[in-house]
């Protein structure tokens, strides 16, 4: 077993990922991403710390040296890249079919992403090998996508976005739980700190870290200095300190003082300026200073669009970085990890038990998900709501409107 930071302990083994591509017959392809001609290693081609995306996932059958093993399928795109010159018209039509017919032997290697494990472990296996190791599957991929030019390359998916999780190996090495750009939360896989990778992210780890100890002095602090600077309201002259992604515009700090009257005034308020001016910044500001000013013990929730939650996203980590905020939303099994490990101390079955503070400031999620995940959600002591396109709270007719009513 493993101990996390937070004492806890996984029954799983790390894995040195070194030792992903030595024994093919003892490991399972996620996925075929590419595949290039073996004589040219490296040579105009993602290297082994390629990026790439998983689409969708289907289960077939595969084969090894040591029996039948299942394999997660995932239907992505290619690019193919070879030793010979491509002629004109190859290049246009993104076919190779013309160079294999030229009377040489092209040997292939496929780019592999191996299950459970990230984008930046992905190696490169001879088609010999794979043959052997998922027959079908590699049948099914050039069924599919033949020897075609297409590049699926997207450097996101190799950069981590967040720390969720850390913990200590068998072996005594530092691991971290990481969230990738782009990539679902059921995507997350566990990576160790000594990774080149990671030491170019290590300010991530120290966020982690910080936001754990914010939860902790919530815990400790308690509601005290909430009710008292209820009492002590001053208006702003001046942007807070704390906002950084820039200066706000006098409507925007002005939004942002009436927000603040309203709010300790426990008064419910719309924020009607017009597209364009700000909204979002405005919301962002009026949250750091509940968080921060007013020092605030419960979590906030903010229902969006999901078209719009990557600009939400965006607006946080500019102008309020010392914030907490986790998008919840995706498949059960990417909901699941959150709030396993996003949510607060302990495991997703005692969510709703715990007294403890939750780690998040804010929690972005969509109307679809408060529908589906209403359980769940009920179970927050929100300290407070905010919709964008807020119409959708107008009646009681609205599938939203029972659940809102609640909070």
């Amino acid at each position: 077993m493993q101990k996390e930071n937070n004492g806890k302990y996984h029954e799983k083994e790390s894995v040195n990922p070194e030792e992903a591509t030595k024994t093919l017959s003892d490991c399972c392809t996620d996925q075929i991403i590419t595949v290039k001609d073996a004589g040219v290693v490296g040579e105009n081609i993602p290297s082994v710390n390629g990026e790439f995306e998983a689409v969708s996932h289907v289960p077939v059958e595969g084969t090894s040296e040591k029996g039948d093993i299942k394999l997660s399928v995932s239907e992505v795109d290619a690019t193919v890249q070879t030793k010979q010159e491509l002629t004109p018209e190859s290049k246009v039509h993104g076919n190779i079919n013309e160079i294999a017919g030229n009377g040489h032997d092209t040997a292939y290697e496929f780019l592999v992403k191996w299950s459970g494990k990230s984008n930046i472990h992905n190696s490169w296996i001879s088609e010999s090998e794979l043959r052997t190791l998922a027959k079908r599957k590699l049948e099914n991929y050039k069924a599919k996508y033949g020897m075609g030019l297409i590049n699926i390359c997207k450097d996101q998916w190799c950069q981590p976005q967040r720390v969720i999780a850390l913990r200590v190996s068998l072996d005594e090495v530092e691991e971290a739980l990481i969230k990738w750009c782009g990539l679902p939360y059921d995507e997350c896989t566990w990576e160790r700190l000594d990774e080149p990778i990671m030491l170019k992210y290590v300010h991530l780890v120290t966020q982690f870290k910080s936001f754990e100890c914010q939860a902790l002095d919530r815990d400790v602090r308690g509601n005290r200095a909430n009710a008292r600077n209820r009492q002590e309201l001053t208006v702003l002259i001046e942007q807070p300190k704390e906002l950084k992604g820039g200066m706000l515009f006098p409507h925007q700090l002005e939004a942002l003082n009436w927000l603040r009257k309203c709010w300790c005034k426990s008064k419910n308020v719309i924020l009607a300026d017009e597209m364009g001016l700000g909204k979002t910044v405005s919301a962002c500001a009026f949250l750091s200073s509940l968080c921060c000013e007013f020092k605030i013990n419960l979590p906030c929730l903010v229902l969006v669009p999901l078209s719009t939650m990557p600009n939400w996203m965006a607006e946080f980590a500019s102008w309020a970085p010392h914030l907490n905020v986790v998008e919840y939303h995706g498949s059960a099994r990417a909901r699941s990890t959150i709030r396993q490990y996003e949510w607060h101390e302990g495991d997703a079955t005692q969510i709703g038990k715990s007294k403890k503070s939750h780690k998040f400031n804010v929690l972005l999620t969509t109307y679809e998900m408060v529908l589906v995940d209403a359980t769940y959600l009920r179970s927050v002591p929100w300290g407070v709501l905010i919709v964008d396109e807020g119409h959708r709270l107008k009646n009681s007719s609205t599938c939203f409107f029972p659940f809102s009513s609640i909070i």
